[in-house]
């Protein structure tokens, strides 16, 4: 009776370690992005700040990734080139999980008037 309890606790601890709560990195600007032809249709966003090391997050290079699969994800892409080139200010928000790189994917970007 006490095998299944054990296992049970460790299945929960397991999913609670890959857990992550999402990043939200505030008026920052986009200060590089790459693509990598031979790692997929993938744009690498790296911020004014640093990234940190927190959750799933243990590629300190970038910042976010977005895949680029659908039309939302190829606008977001023009809106980061845009902030880049103006040097706009902009609010981006993760996802809470990450890549099989270990960085955080990109789920919202908000680019700021001043």
């Amino acid at each position: 009776m006490k095998l299944p309890i054990k296992c049970s606790f460790f299945a929960v601890a397991a999913l609670l370690s890959n857990f992550s709560v999402a990043s939200q990195l505030n008026n920052v600007s986009v200060a590089a992005i790459n693509i990598n032809k031979g790692l997929g249709e993938y744009l690498f966003i790296r911020t004014s700040v640093a990234p940190v090391q927190n959750g799933c997050q243990t590629d300190l290079n970038w910042n976010y990734v977005l895949p680029l699969n659908d039309a939302l994800s190829k606008n977001i892409f023009s809106i980061l080139l845009a902030a880049q080139t103006s040097k706009a200010k902009v609010t981006l928000t993760g996802t809470g999980t990450c890549s099989p790189w270990g960085i955080e994917y990109l789920t919202d970007i908000t680019i700021s008037s001043n």
